[in-house]
């Protein structure tokens, strides 16, 4: 893994599980994917620069470790990509495309650099695959992982965050959870709420999640438009992901650019349904008008009408939230997903299954 400052975390949790983690500070992302875009010559100058040196970093592992298999954990390391295939011809690479790359000349030049390089990709949705233009032959769609033993419909402290903001038990509450930036929608979001709030349940409550640096002129503007409105709660970055989800009813995604959407995972595991922008990757992650609903801002009833539904018609969010951990169970769950992860491998290597 890329030897940097704040990685502890990660690296403790891959070796709780029982992998030896090898620290390398020379790999670098070649980033063009919505989310690290790479848009400035000063960036672009960077990626070119640090193309070597992962090539070499991953080369000199390769041929010291010698795995089975390379699997590389996004698409902005084609270069390692490359490194592995100099180290050795025979060892498979397989590149997980978490993101969806940006459709400009540079983003072209990050899918072509890894269709070179890799013989196989796993995507977490058919739209990251799309825009990678990956080999159907040699591609595959595994949605995220979410661990359903600890996300589940009783994991969570429903009411510790619904006390903190003096919500009802008859409330409806919707939480959007993500950080708060342009491309997850969360001024949009708060200025929707302000400009239709006459037209809205009174039992609709609100919590836009995520605040941690507030010196951005975005993060303050969208503090300013929830400081106007009493049934809209900000909420700073926390760790209790669970009792955020437990706290809701349903999960909204406000997000203006095409990445997943964790929240909407993870609560659908709890047994959330969901309001998803009309983003090609963040309708994959529902069962549309069963285990949520699909909006545009430009479109203010796809928005009000769901959120008077499900606020109005108990039934339906019953319903609808059943619907939700089913959806999950199908395309979430930790030890199906990982399964069909090693069972690739097993194809890749020739080798037979011991599952």
């Amino acid at each position: 893994m890329p030897k940097r400052p704040g990685n502890e975390a990660v690296k403790a949790l891959f070796q709780e599980a029982g992998a030896t983690v090898v620290e390398e500070q020379h790999i670098r992302p070649f980033n063009g994917v919505n989310g690290c875009r790479c848009d400035s010559l000063k960036d672009r100058a960077y990626a070119i620069l640090s193309a070597l040196p992962t090539m070499f970093a991953v080369r000199k592992h390769v041929k010291k470790l010698k795995p089975d298999v390379v699997h590389l954990n996004t698409s902005v390391l084609p270069f390692a990509a490359i490194g592995s295939r100099f180290a050795s011809r025979k060892t498979p690479v397989i590149v997980q495309v978490r993101e969806t790359l940006l459709t400009n000349w540079w983003g072209k030049l990050l899918g072509w650099l890894n269709r070179i390089s890799a013989p196989f990709f796993v995507g977490i949705d058919q739209h990251g695959l799309e825009s990678i233009s990956a080999p159907t032959k040699n591609s595959v769609v595994i949605r995220n992982f979410v661990n359903r033993s600890e996300f589940n419909p009783q994991s969570g402290q429903r009411s510790h965050f619904r006390d903190q903001f003096q919500v009802d038990d008859h409330d409806v509450v919707f939480a959007s959870i993500s950080r708060i930036a342009k491309s997850n929608g969360s001024l949009e979001l708060a200025k929707f709420l302000n400009d239709y709030n006459d037209q809205l349940p009174g039992n609709a409550k609100f919590l836009i999640c995520g605040f941690e640096d507030c010196s951005s002129e975005y993060v303050k503007n969208t503090l300013k438009e929830i400081d106007g409105n009493s049934n809209v709660f900000a909420v700073d970055f926390t760790s209790q992901v669970k009792d955020l989800i437990a706290a809701a009813d349903v999960i909204i995604a406000p997000f203006r650019t095409a990445h997943s959407a964790r929240m909407v995972i993870e609560g659908a595991a709890m047994a959330k349904p969901c309001m998803v922008t009309d983003l090609p990757n963040l309708k994959e992650q529902l069962a549309p008008e069963k285990s949520g609903f699909i909006f545009q801002f430009s479109k203010p009833e796809s928005l009000l009408q769901p959120i008077r539904r499900l606020c109005n018609e108990p039934q339906l969010l019953k319903e609808m939230s059943s619907e939700a951990s089913k959806f999950a169970a199908e395309h979430f769950d930790d030890k199906t997903n990982a399964r069909r992860t090693t069972m690739i491998y097993h194809q890749l290597l020739g080798t037979a299954s011991t599952d």
